[in-house]
Parts: C-alpha cells; structure tokens; sequence
C-alpha cells in the first residue's frame, strides 16, 4: 500500500513528505529551487551611467585643451554637441576651473597678446573674437587694457608699411588695397586713413634719402 502510493505521488510530481511543494518541470528539469539571479537596483544602474558620463565629459575636455587652450564658453559648447547632461557638463568644468585648466582671465590675454603681436589686430577685432569665444566683456576689456591707443595706431602704421612694400599695381589699386587690408584688421576709418599717409610719407622719406645717398 505504501509503495503504491509513492508511486501515485511520483507520478503526480509531489513528495511523500508532508507539506512539501510540487515539483514543476520545465524541458525535462526542475526548476522549484533554481537560484535567481542578483539584479542591480535602479539607483545603482543610475549611479554607474552618471560616473560613465562624467568620465566621458571628461575626456572631451582633456581632448579639447590638448590641441589648444579654449574658453569656457567654448568647452561648454563642445560638450554640449556631444549630448553630454547639462549638469555633469557644469560639474565637470567647474572642477576643471578649479585646478586652473580653465582659466578665461590668461586666456584672454595670451590671445590679446598674440592676435595684437603676430596679426597687428586691432583691438576692435580682438574684442569682437574674444565675444565670439565666450569670453566676459569685463576680462575682456581688462586684457585689452595693455594695449594703448599709441601702440594701436603704431601697428596699423607698421602694417601698412608691409602692405605698401609688398604691393604691386598702380598707386591708387595698392593704395585701396592696404586700406582695406587695415579695416579687415578691425582698425576703424580714421586709423587706416591717418595710418596710410604715415606709411606713405615714411617710404617717401626713405626713397629720398636713399637718392641723396647715391647722388653723394
């Protein structure tokens, strides 16, 4: 009797023991105590997708500053195209801010300094390009304060030399051209036209003595 019924329990897929659970089958196999695996709470996965994103802001950044140093204003855009949060990308540079990597006071006066030296620009040009890359008007003007209007008039006049030595044509196209070739450089109306007569006076000058030299 005993062994008729383990057989109908076995049969039935349930034990003998007492208040014992059914035994499913799936594909041959039970599956009643098949262990399950851990999965990752929401905050978790939350908190692992901001780090990936941090560290690719990142290394956006590190990119960037390695080809040329750049505003503030210009990272946040770079960062901005590549869909990076808007709050990561803040946090991001302000850390880089605070370990001077981002600094837009230098920045505006290494490229016063080399746009004013390298190019003769003119401070209205350098002010309009340091507008265009963010920079605030405030650091602006404090970089552009150490070029005085003597040295501006000064480089629109060396400018205009090079211009005029360089040129070919007849006296009123080249004449045009440098002008021209002044207000590209941001120098207003006045300036091309004052630093003009002095450059031609100088070549005027310089053409005369070197006749008086080779007369005497």
């Amino acid at each position: 009797m005993v062994e008729s019924t383990r057989r109908a329990n076995w049969k039935n897929g349930t034990s003998s023991r007492s208040g014992a659970e059914p035994c499913k089958h799936a594909n041959g196999r039970c599956t009643a105590a098949q262990p399950q695996p851990d999965l990752q709470t929401g905050g978790e996965v939350e908190a692992e997708t901001r780090e990936e994103e941090r560290s690719r802001a990142h290394a956006i950044v590190m990119r960037q500053l390695a080809m040329m140093d750049r505003s503030r204003a210009q990272l946040a855009d770079a960062l901005r195209r590549r869909d990076v949060q808007e709050q990561i990308a803040e946090e991001t540079l302000d850390q880089f801010e605070s370990i001077g990597l981002i600094d837009d006071a230098h920045f505006a006066q290494v490229l016063t300094r080399s746009r004013f030296a390298a190019r003769g620009a003119s401070r209205r040009a350098i002010r309009e390009e340091l507008r265009r890359k963010g920079v605030d008007g405030d650091l602006a003007e404090r970089a552009l304060s150490a070029i005085g209007e003597e040295d501006e008039d000064a480089a629109a006049v060396e400018l205009a030399l090079r211009k005029l030595r360089v040129g070919t044509g007849n006296p009123q196209t080249l004449r045009r051209r440098v002008y021209a070739a002044l207000a590209r450089r941001g120098f207003s109306a006045e300036q091309c036209t004052n630093a003009l007569r002095k450059a031609e006076a100088r070549l005027a000058s310089a053409g005369d003595s070197a006749c008086e030299d080779g007369l005497g």
